[in-house]
C-alpha cells in the first residue's frame, strides 16, 4: 500500500434564495509537502507537529497536543505561491488569455506552505472519520467569516487559526501552525482542443459550505 496513496477532493456548496444548499463546485485536493512530512512524523512516533518535541520530552495530560482542531482557510489568488503571477499581484487568469494549458500550468504547489493571498476568517472545521475516509466539514459566514462579494480562488487546511510564518519543513516553530493541503478554484475550456484554466471565482453573497474529503474514495 503506498501511504500518500491517498486521495482527496474538496466540494464547495452555496445556498440559493431558499436557502436549499446546492453544489457549487468539486475540485481536486493536493496533499503538500507539509502534510506529507507532518504524516510521516507522526504516523512513525517520531514527534507532534502541534508542538514538536522528541517523544520522551512530554509529561503525563499532554494529551491535546494530540488532539488538535483544524482549521479552514480561504484566499483570493489561484497560484502558487512561487508564480510569477502571484508575486505580480495577479489573482486569476486574465481575461481572454489562453496561455495557460491544464498540461503545462501548476497551479497549486506541493511546496507551498501557505495561501498565496488568505482573507476573511479562518473557521474551525468539524472533523468524522467513516471507514478508511476523513471529511472536514465547516461553514464561512458571510459576511461574517468572509466579505460579500470577494473573489475566492483558494482555501486550505491548517492545523491553526494563524501563520504558519515560515516554512514548517525547515521551521520547528512554525510545525504547530502547518497547512496539510490546499485547492485551488478554477473554470476550463477548450482552445483548438487543447484544455485550459480560466478564472471562475466564487463570489460569496450567501453562506459557504466545505468539505474536504481524505481517504480511500
Amino acid at each position: 500500500m503506498k501511504l500518500f496513496g491517498l486521495e482527496g477532493k474538496v466540494e464547495i456548496k452555496k445556498g440559493n434564495k431558499k436557502y436549499e444548499k446546492k453544489i457549487w463546485g468539486e475540485f481536486p485536493n493536493l496533499l503538500v509537502d507539509d502534510g506529507k512530512e507532518y504524516i510521516l512524523d507522526f504516523f512513525g512516533g517520531r514527534k507532534t507537529w502541534h508542538n514538536p518535541k522528541d517523544p520522551g520530552d512530554y509529561g503525563t495530560g499532554n494529551v491535546g497536543l494530540w488532539l488538535r482542531p483544524r482549521f479552514g482557510a480561504a484566499g483570493t489568488c489561484m497560484f502558487n505561491n512561487a508564480s510569477q503571477e502571484r508575486r505580480n499581484g495577479t489573482f486569476g487568469v486574465p481575461s481572454g488569455n489562453y496561455d495557460y494549458t491544464i498540461a503545462d500550468t501548476m497551479l497549486v504547489s506541493p511546496e507551498d506552505s501557505t495561501l498565496s493571498n488568505e482573507v476573511g476568517n479562518r473557521i474551525q472545521l468539524n472533523v468524522t472519520r467513516r471507514d478508511q475516509t476523513l471529511e472536514f466539514t465547516g461553514r464561512f459566514n458571510v459576511p461574517g467569516n468572509l466579505p460579500t462579494g470577494v473573489k475566492i480562488r483558494e482555501f486550505g487546511l491548517f492545523l491553526n487559526n494563524t501563520g504558519p510564518l515560515h516554512d514548517p519543513s525547515y521551521h520547528e516553530a512554525s510545525k504547530p501552525n502547518t497547512m496539510l493541503c490546499r485547492v485551488a478554484i478554477y473554470g476550463s475550456g477548450l482552445v483548438g482542443g487543447t484544455g485550459i484554466f480560466m478564472d471562475d471565482p466564487l463570489i460569496p453573497d450567501e453562506d459557504i459550505e466545505i468539505r474536504w474529503k481524505f481517504g480511500e474514495l
